[in-house]
């Protein structure tokens, strides 16, 4: 017999990287709880407590998704093989389009979205346009940012800034990429006028998520003063948290910055090789309105 609220606790230990979940569910499924075979499949391909057996775990998610029709593997499957697992699993497109296609024919939004995003990458716009906005319209707002995405960059639809910018604020909750994405958008000017401190609010909020590229944003801002006063020790700061959560680009512009010794506290940062020249373009832009200087691509003072 299947008891779907230990089911539900297990999936909550899996999310919290509780390695005992492992024998648990291993008991669990020995005694017939067969939707114990998607948390057995992401135990052997995550080494949740046991070796890692990328196989065998592929085999316990697929006889979760098509024995037991377990959402939750088929939704899995199709990640592996879109190559959400990294190298652990070989992309591969029809694999994870057959997964997909089969969540959203169950009508589950999230395999119709993640569908679309599918198509995304595979460079074929109008298929992912048409079914990630259909997922948006029937509530479902986790892609919400590919949808800004295509109005952004005119695939499938026409090029529109400000739809762009009004999908991302419509999002109800925002999680690290959402903020960020804002935060940019309001950094660029894309589909809102430039806003410096509108944009450090975001990075901020992302940042609080410990989310890493947030961190990497904040520390960018303080060390060249764009939505806040200039502070090189809080650059610093955030640029080694994001570096500690995996951020490489953080750690790239540390380096940069510790070869300058103590110059560093008086440097003109805007000429850091490192940071790109549109990133530094939008910065200069706002800080030259902000002086009320003309702005000019050789103006970095």
């Amino acid at each position: 017999m299947i008891d779907q609220n230990l089911y539900e606790i297990y999936k909550k230990r899996i999310d919290d990287y509780d390695e005992t979940v492992y024998f648990d569910a291993l008991e669990a499924y020995g005694d017939g709880n067969t939707d114990m075979a998607y948390i057995l499949g992401l135990c052997y391909i995550l080494e949740m407590g046991t070796a890692r057996n990328v196989k065998l775990g592929i085999k316990y998610l697929k006889e979760a998704a098509l024995k037991h029709q377990n959402l939750d593997a088929i939704i899995a499957l199709g990640d592996a093989y879109a190559g959400d697992f990294g190298n652990l699993i070989k992309s591969k497109f029809k694999e994870a389009k057959k997964y997909y296609e089969l969540a959203d024919q169950m009508g589950n939004l999230r395999g119709k979205s993640n569908l679309g995003n599918l198509f995304y990458t595979n460079h074929e716009y109008q298929k992912g346009f048409s079914l990630v906005k259909e997922a948006y319209d029937q509530g479902y707002q986790q892609d919400a940012w590919l949808l800004s995405r295509y109005y952004e960059i005119g695939k499938a639809v026409p090029k529109d800034d400000e739809a762009a910018f009004k999908i991302m604020m419509d999002i109800k909750n925002p999680g690290g990429y959402e903020l960020v994405r804002i935060g940019r958008m309001y950094k660029n000017g894309i589909g809102t006028n430039i806003d410096a401190e509108q944009a450090f609010k975001y990075f901020s909020a992302a940042a609080t998520l410990s989310f890493a590229v947030g961190m990497r944003e904040v520390g960018l801002c303080f060390l060249l003063g764009f939505g806040t006063k200039r502070r090189i020790d809080l650059a610093l700061k955030y640029l080694n948290l994001a570096a500690d959560h995996g951020d490489f680009k953080s750690l790239d512009i540390l380096v940069e910055i510790n070869d300058l010794g103590d110059e560093k506290e008086n440097y003109d940062f805007t000429t850091l090789p490192i940071l790109s020249d549109d990133y530094i373009e939008n910065i200069m832009r706002y800080l030259v309105v902000k002086n009320k200087l003309k702005f000019t691509k050789n103006n970095r003072q």
